[in-house]
């Protein structure tokens, strides 16, 4: 327990002391969390604050949102409560790192002080830094996680190591848990669903990992504890789906109605080819995520073979973690599984996902290491540990580096510096309710005030490709401006599609669409134009 508490303390004061010095909105859902949480706050319901009318919440669960909301109850309003606010994150974070150092602390004290190295490691890599130094849900939606699968296990029962004895010398059988908890192992499973959708699995797995063990009773109740609050946001938020204007809804709309979108029908493509093209799109930044984490800057045959050995690791240490808490063995590759197939870029859901991958990587190597040790020749052990502290060293003076560094802000003061010359001209140029649309509106929104809305249409079918042709992308400015009317579009110039959206549209109307700013002298400059919506044309002199 004291390891526990150690890393608890160390990994949330290191993230608090990691907080870039950047607004609300980088990482556009950061800034409509906020947003949904100052509207609880205030009074006005679960809906958008930033856009120019309430629309209901129906794409974030509202767990985190909720959170926030309390924590702006009794903190001063923004920016002087961001600070504040991200030091939440940096609580749920460590709380989490220390619930995961107990999912697997079993065995020796030399085991056990090693596991507790290995999860802080795991916790303060420049991935995870990314997603727990800003207004994201990732640090609760992990906690919830790692305290569900707690509670499973315990209502799992099973084999486990008892602390303070070597590998192989004893085990205890863990008593089946009783109703508390199968209840609490459901109802922490919905709360990862109510923060983060992809939380499903998690509940998925907790119900799945008790029925593979027979305990039926059990998994009744975990399901029933689950089922009640999720279906109740599902529920609230299928109603609701309708009042999301079409213009907007591929941001802000439910996640049924924009996976629609994404089924292959629109390209003429079926679903299973579709969901083959993701997992393939997919497959290139896991690998990215898990060389850059445990193998960093190795030549590429020696890290194809490397990755391998670590995955027949992290599948060994599952299979033994299994013995003890099957959901813990199941949750990784449920989880994955739905990543592969979600078209959108899925580097943060990689990233939530690495300090248990390690961990099971960690696990296999616990496990098999002294079994392979009796099958090596005399001279492979020595070889094998040389070969181990040359990589052990090597990823953690990465490591090491990028947090002298500070390499995960670069996520986040890169686009802020590029936004800051068009957040001063909107500032200075235009009146406070003027609408803005932009490729990055929440960050506009807490920056300057205005109200905001996107600038372009965002459909599932995109991920990968999406659909050039010069009309198609100005129809879908034309449905934004004709529903919301904003007077000006901001925006960095190659923000993929919604830069080829404002170029498209200026071309095809230039009647209404007038450049009226552009920064120069950085490097990525950004562009501003007055905008008209159809029927209408740019007056003179516009401000």
């Amino acid at each position: 327990m004291a390891i526990a508490l150690s890393l608890a303390v160390v990994v949330a004061l290191v993230t608090a002391g990691s907080q870039a010095r950047v607004g609300a909105g980088v990482y556009y859902d950061d800034g409509v969390y906020l947003a949904l949480g100052r509207a609880l706050a205030e009074g006005h319901g679960y809906v958008y604050s930033n856009l120019p009318e309430p629309v209901p919440g129906v794409k974030y669960p509202p767990a985190y949102p909720i959170t926030v909301a309390a924590a702006w109850k009794v903190l001063s309003s923004y920016p002087e409560n961001l600070r504040a606010l991200k030091g939440l994150n940096a609580l749920f974070i460590g709380a989490a790192a220390a619930v995961t150092f107990l999912l697997f602390a079993e065995g020796g004290r030399r085991r056990l002080v090693i596991l507790g190295l290995v999860t802080a490691f795991a916790y303060l890599t420049v991935p995870t830094l990314s997603v727990s130094t800003v207004l994201l849900s990732e640090p609760l939606f992990m906690l919830f996680c790692m305290l569900a699968l707690l509670a499973a296990g315990r209502a799992l029962g099973g084999a486990r190591r008892l602390p303070g004895y070597p590998a192989g010398a004893t085990t205890e059988s863990v008593p089946v848990g009783g109703t508390g908890s199968a209840l609490a192992a459901g109802l922490l499973a919905a709360l990862g669903f109510l923060t983060r959708t992809v939380g499903l699995t998690l509940v998925a797995t907790v119900v799945v990992a008790l029925l593979l063990r027979r305990r039926f009773r059990a998994a009744a109740l975990a399901g029933a504890a689950a089922l009640i609050p999720s279906a109740a946001w599902v529920v609230w938020s299928s109603l609701r789906a309708g009042d999301v204007p079409g213009a907007i809804a591929g941001q802000y709309g439910a996640y049924g109605m924009w996976l629609s979108t994404g089924s292959g029908a629109e390209s003429g493509a079926g679903p299973l080819r579709r969901f083959g093209e993701i997992a393939t799109a997919n497959w290139g930044p896991f690998i990215d995520t898990l060389e850059f984490v445990w193998i960093p800057r190795s030549p590429s045959i020696a890290s194809g073979f490397i990755l391998l050995v670590l995955a027949a690791a992290a599948v060994y240490g599952a299979a033994r973690v299994a013995r003890r808490n099957l959901a813990l063995a199941l949750f990784p590759a449920a989880y994955l599984i739905l990543v592969f197939v979600w078209p959108y870029e899925p580097y943060r859901f990689f990233y939530a996902m690495l300090p248990i991958l390690t961990l099971l990587v960690a696990e296999g190597l616990f496990e098999g290491l002294p079994r392979l040790r009796q099958d090596l020749p005399r001279w492979g052990l020595p070889v094998a540990v040389v070969a181990g502290g040359i990589l052990g060293l090597n990823t953690l003076e990465y490591q090491v580096r990028g947090h002298v560094n500070r390499a995960w802000e670069s996520s986040q003061t890169i686009p802020a510096s590029a936004y800051a010359p068009l957040n001063n001209w909107i500032r200075t140029e235009t009146e406070p309710g003027t609408i803005i649309a932009s490729g990055l509106d929440p960050y506009i929104h807490w920056e300057t005030g205005r109200p905001t809305l996107p600038s372009w249409e965002f459909l599932a079918d995109d991920y990968g490709r999406y659909d050039r042709t010069p009309e198609v992308l100005s129809a879908g400015l034309d449905s934004i401006l004709t529903r919301f009317r904003p007077a000006y579009v901001a925006l960095v110039r190659g923000e993929n599609k919604a830069a080829a959206t404002l170029e498209a549209f200026a071309a095809l109307h230039p009647e209404r669409a007038l450049k009226v700013f552009e920064s120069e002298g950085v490097a990525f400059p950004g562009v501003i134009y007055r905008v008209a919506a159809p029927g209408e044309v740019i007056p003179p002199n516009p401000r």
